[in-house]
Formats: structure tokens, sequence, C-alpha cells
């Protein structure tokens, strides 16, 4: 049975950092192959995973022609497998911007059964995703295990956090548990039971601390494979990687 775990929140509150040290403790627990999903246009999570980004899904929209002797859905699943990236343990497929409103046109039904198709040949999905979730809403993606809402102290991050919130009674697909990741945060800043604000209403799974090592990293142009493995941000993973098992089993 496949996991699939979506990340959210406000740009710049950590959600690709958080993204990609919960691909490497999924490895570190053997608990993968790993399929990385790119769906921020702005995200930096090849990056983050020393990964080369290739064609998106929303090029592949693009294309009009097919290939004299190729059907449409044999062309379709011929594009997606060239739009992975493979590493080791862990493979990226970048979804570049969704489609528009109400845009379920042939090519788009075709690359949603096909990146399905995709996702169901891995243990544990990670979505790092925008703060608007678009492609979420759109449905290009399966159901989602786990929705993890980073949110930091600060008002703007609150009020992307309580429009996530407010998108997943609408959204084409099921979501089970949401745990929120208080992002940068000191103990005791990241709200109370009493709180009418996210922080307040959801289920504290950890706390991502702010880690000099992660900047250090970005500095020197390293990935999260090379960050010091008792760094806080991947203690903070790892808690988090105990939680979300919890009541998810990965065959």
């Amino acid at each position: 049975m496949s996991l699939r775990i979506a990340v959210a929140g406000k740009g710049g509150t950590g959600k690709t950092t958080l993204s990609a040290a919960l691909v490497r403790v999924c490895l570190e627990a053997k608990s993968g192959p790993v399929l990385a999903v790119d769906a921020d246009p702005n995200s930096n999570f090849s990056l983050y995973l020393g990964l080369t980004e290739s064609t998106s899904l929303a090029d592949i929209r693009e294309e009009k022609d097919v290939p004299a002797g190729m059907s449409k859905l044999e062309y379709m699943n011929l594009r997606v497998q060239e739009c992975l990236s493979e590493g080791r343990g862990v493979d990226l497929i970048c979804m570049g911007r969704p489609e528009g409103p109400g845009c379920y046109c042939a090519v788009n039904h075709l690359l949603r059964n096909e990146l399905s198709k995709l996702q169901h040949a891995y243990p544990v999905v990670i979505i790092d995703n925008e703060a608007g979730m678009e492609h979420l809403s759109r449905r290009t993606t399966d159901d989602v295990d786990v929705l993890l809402v980073v949110m930091g102290s600060d008002k703007a991050s609150a009020l992307a956090a309580e429009r996530i919130l407010a998108m997943v009674p609408q959204l084409q697909i099921k979501v089970g548990r949401i745990l929120l990741v208080a992002a940068r945060c000191e103990p005791g800043q990241e709200g109370t039971e009493s709180d009418s604000s996210p922080a307040g209403r959801l289920e504290h799974a950890c706390i991502f601390p702010e880690d000099p090592a992660i900047k250090n990293m970005a500095i020197q142009g390293q990935t999260i494979f090379e960050l010091p493995s008792d760094s806080a941000a991947l203690t903070a993973a790892r808690h988090l990687w105990k939680i979300i098992l919890q009541e998810k089993s990965i065959d």
C-alpha cells in the first residue's frame, strides 16, 4: 500500500526543506523508493535532492503532435516516463503550472491516469505543493494520506494555513490526517488549543526548527543527503516520520 504525503504552506516557511528531509529519513528507514513530486512551479525540490529537473507535465500538456504509429495513450505513457529524473532511491517528477479552472480535456485526463499509475509504483509519494495546492484541487494526484500544513509564527503564514484548510473540503480527492508542522518556531510559539487559528485546531506533529546546517547547505550548494545526520532539521523530520507511520503501514 502506497503512502502519499502532501506538504503545503506559505512560501518561505520551509516546505521544500521539509519535503526533502522526509525523503531522506524515508530512505534511511528503508521505506522507499520514493517518488518526489514537485507541484510548486517556483520550488527547488530538484536542487535539494541533487537531481536534474526534466520536462514538466505542463510542458507535455502543451504538445500537440503525436508521432505516427502511436496512440495518444502510448505517447502520454512514454512522455510521463521521460519526465522522471531518476536518483538513488528517489525519482522526481515536476508538475509545472496547473491547467486552468474547469479544464478537463482529453490530454489532461490521460496525464492524470498515467501519473496515477506512476504513483502506485512507489511505496511512498511526497508532494511539495504551492500554498494554494492547485494541483491537488485539479485532481492531478491520487488521494492523500497525510497533509502537512507548514506554518510559521507570523500572521501571513497563518492566513495561508487558513486558506489551505478551507480548500480541503472542496478538493476532488480524499485527504486523511491533517497535521500541523510549526516551522522556525520556538516551543510555545506554535499556538495553543484555545486559539481560533489553524494552530489551535490542528494536531501538532512537530516543530521544524531554524537550522544553521540548512543555511550552510544552501550556501554550499549541497543536497539534503549531505546534511549532517545529527542536524536539528533531520531530527525533527525523523520524529515527524514516526508520527506519520503511526496509523499507516507500508507494504
